[in-house]
């Protein structure tokens, strides 16, 4: 991309000129955000909610929508919330259980999925006792 000036047109309207400028600068964002070459969907989404508030004034973009799926930790190539297996294992499920009501993921995963999250209060929640 680069940024060399638009032909003007006299005949443009400064709304469109704004939404010109807008837009270049959501493309410089995601450009120099790519460049990184570690970029994910999530790298992008501050430039796109700047972009929408910007050319629709009439709406209100959420970035990180209310923990209902989207947003929410999942099992790595599945959409099912890392939450509805602490919640499944708590509600008395073993992992052979809740395989059957997700075969999509298989034990092995479970084990890796619960092996993380033990290792995430290992290392990050030391302190007074939870109960």
């Amino acid at each position: 991309m680069t940024d060399q000036p638009m032909p003007t047109n006299n005949n443009v309207s400064e709304e469109e000129n704004v939404s010109e400028a807008v837009l270049r600068s959501y493309l410089r964002k995601i450009e120099k955000a790519q460049q990184t070459g570690n970029a994910t969907e999530h790298t992008y989404r501050a430039a796109l909610q700047e972009l929408l508030e910007a050319l629709f004034s009439d709406i209100t973009v959420t970035n990180e929508p209310k923990r209902i799926k989207c947003g929410a930790p999942v099992i790595k190539g599945t959409r099912i919330p890392i939450e509805r297996i602490l919640f499944l294992l708590k509600d008395g499920y073993n992992l052979e259980a809740i395989h059957l009501e997700y075969p999509q993921v298989d034990i092995k995963t479970l084990e890796k999925v619960i092996d993380e999250l033990s290792q995430i209060v290992n290392t990050h929640l030391h302190g007074p006792s939870l109960s």
